[in-house]
């Protein structure tokens, strides 16, 4: 069971990742979406409609064209994102108050290291 923001929050693994990359790219569309996840968009949709339903999402209609949607998330999704990202701050900072500088500069340097292409 989830600790945390999320411990009550009745979301599925997959939700979850349709929210998160919504936070990422607020304003998308589902089509935008599918791709960045690589899903198709019958997919995606199926779980927009279903967070939206749920009140994780909420989709607004672009001004220049009333057939494009956009999606961001609603409030209620908003505040657990910046309650989890408190959490992630204080267990990183946990983290890194137990190495001293020169760890901390080493730990950056491989970490940079790693996430190069």
């Amino acid at each position: 069971m989830p600790r945390g923001p999320l411990q009550n929050a009745d979301l599925s693994l997959a939700q979850f990742a349709v929210l998160a990359n919504i936070a990422d790219m607020p304003g998308c569309k589902v089509t935008e979406l599918a791709d960045q996840m690589k899903l198709s968009t019958p997919t995606v949709s199926v779980a927009i409609r279903k967070l939206e339903e749920a009140g994780w999402l909420e989709r607004k209609e672009d001004a220049q064209d009333a057939r494009v949607t956009h999606l961001h998330l609603s409030q209620k999704a908003k505040t657990i994102k910046q309650k989890m990202e408190r959490r992630r701050d204080k267990v990183i900072g946990r983290f890194l108050n137990r190495l001293n500088e020169d760890e901390q500069e080493q730990l950056l340097s491989l970490l940079e290291k790693a996430s190069q292409d």
